[in-house]
């Protein structure tokens, strides 16, 4: 994402991300990694597995475009757009992509776009799913992002989407769900919750409208043993969680679990060792929104068609406290909330500790700095490290995407914060600016593939390719040109600035 156009942003933020980090590295060190500019960017999706990170999300800072990534002028479009980014497993910058919601639509006219899920396929690209206005109406898409980056594909729902997950069910395929109301009055389109299978194709994907769920918005969705669980919000009975399974090939409602408390919402679900959790928010009798977790357990004595609950718990509070995520870790479920009454300042991530059998509270903590924190996705590592994707503006002035790794072990005692930017945001989106600088030689247009030259001037440099992947660079004078042909874009930082430039490698 590009900065605004104050060239004291890098000069700031490495001053203030370098007072922030910690020499020392200890087990109660809770890592931090902002990305973004100077507009409202938020993470809302997260991936871990044991090639590292990824981090989806929107924005609304200014995005110059590479080549070959929309089709606007370098500027990008206004609105709110999608990002992904890459990390390694040791949160360290790999690749970055952004787009809008519609590719196709001309310039000038605002993106609007929702982005929900991103998910690591077998064959190491990244998929995200998202929901953007195209024609006139939300519908739902998936863009794959390999070597190219493939065009955003739709799924084949004829209304207009209000939500949608992808969830993994093992064996390389996913399963997409959500629910749409019709485009159109009057209605001649199915509506309601839909589920499909995706297994990693380029073809428009085919769902299929569960009977009975008119009316009803998805939330979100989680697979265990062979079982889809939605929750659901109803217009008139409220929140339930629906269980799907497939009977002749065809998913189909088999039971309901409705929620004990009406005003309940709920927010979150995930599949563990001992079965399904989940997160909602309801109203307490005071007004105020309190955090509430429960589990789903099994069917009732009377009619097998209606679920009940393992445990609910309720986290009562004077002040709003909003649930948001919840996340298993081996048989403890996490538990996470925006607290508006907790925290060093502003809002904070309130974390509990809940043992997942019973639902009993051993243990709590509230993250974030003296700003605003909020929290959308959860994650865990490789090392079984808790992730949590969200937004915070504690170490910048703009609301900055972030990604929080708190330390391994229970939640005790105090936290240091190690804070650093995931990348600058000029180096993961770049323009095809054609700026030179003083301190440095005129730089031409094509370069040689391998071609190495050294200039007392330069600090950095670095080689990205159209889709804004790292091909190589260093902290050195001395330059080489990948091996490789093609339009690639080159930075380089001076004393005098930053050249950002696309050039043509030749053989």
């Amino acid at each position: 994402m590009k900065p605004s156009p104050n060239r004291g942003f890098r000069g700031w933020a490495t001053a203030v991300l370098a007072s922030l980090s910690f020499a020392m590295w200890s087990q109660d060190t809770v890592d931090v990694r902002l990305y973004g500019a100077e507009g409202q960017d938020l993470a809302t999706a997260i991936w871990s597995d044991g090639q590292g990170v990824l981090l989806a999300g929107e924005t609304t800072s200014d995005i110059a475009m590479a080549q070959g990534q929309a089709l606007w002028a370098p500027g990008g479009p206004v609105g709110k757009k999608g990002f992904v980014a890459a990390l390694d497993a040791s949160l360290e910058f790999q690749w970055g992509f952004a787009f809008a919601g519609d590719p196709e639509s001309p310039l000038g006219v605002p993106s609007a776009i929702r982005v929900e899920d991103v998910v690591r396929m077998p064959t190491g690209e990244a998929a995200v799913l998202y929901n953007a206005v195209v024609d006139g109406h939300w519908g739902a898409f998936v863009r794959v992002l390999g070597e190219e980056p493939w065009s955003p594909f739709a799924l084949n729902i004829e209304g207009t989407v209000q939500q949608s997950s992808l969830t993994p069910a093992g064996q390389g395929t996913f399963l997409v769900s959500g629910s749409s109301v019709p485009a159109f009055a009057p209605a001649e389109t199915p509506s309601g919750v839909f589920v499909g299978l995706w297994e990693g194709g380029t073809d428009a994907l085919d769902v299929h409208f569960l009977s009975n769920t008119e009316g009803m918005l998805a939330k979100d969705a989680a697979w265990h043993q062979d079982t889809l669980y939605l929750a659901v919000d109803e217009p008139v009975e409220g929140a339930s969680i629906l269980v799907v399974t497939l009977i002749n090939g065809t998913p189909v409602v088999v039971a309901k679990a409705p929620a004990s408390d009406a005003s309940l919402t709920f927010s979150s679900l995930d599949a563990g060792p001992l079965g399904l959790a989940w997160a909602g928010t309801v109203v307490s009798a005071d007004g105020s929104l309190d955090a509430a977790f429960g589990k789903l357990g099994g069917p009732s004595g009377l009619d097998s068609s209606v679920w009940e609950m393992a445990w609910e718990a309720i986290t009562l509070s004077e002040a709003d406290r909003t649930a948001r995520q919840i996340a298993w870790r081996n048989d403890v479920v996490r538990c996470t909330a925006q607290a508006t009454n907790s925290g060093e300042g502003g809002t904070g991530i309130l974390v509990q500790e809940r043992s997942g059998e019973t639902g009993a509270w051993f243990g709590a903590y509230t993250f974030g700095g003296e700003g605003g924190e909020d929290v959308a996705a959860l994650a865990l590592d490789a090392s079984g490290r808790l992730l949590m994707a969200g937004s915070s503006n504690s170490w910048t002035d703009a609301t900055n995407a972030a990604l929080f790794r708190l330390p391994l072990g229970n939640l005790n005692g105090d936290f240091d914060y190690d804070v650093a930017s995931l990348v600058q945001p000029d180096e993961a989106f770049v323009d095809v600016s054609h700026e030179e600088w003083p301190c440095l030689l005129p730089m031409p247009s094509d370069l040689q593939s391998g071609y190495a030259w050294e200039s007392p001037s330069l600090r950095q440099w670095a080689f990205f390719d159209l889709q804004g992947r790292f091909l190589n660079g260093q902290e050195s004078s001395r330059v080489t040109v990948p091996a490789r042909t093609g339009y690639v874009v080159m930075v380089l930082k001076t004393n005098c600035g930053t050249l950002r430039k696309r050039v043509l490698i030749r053989p």
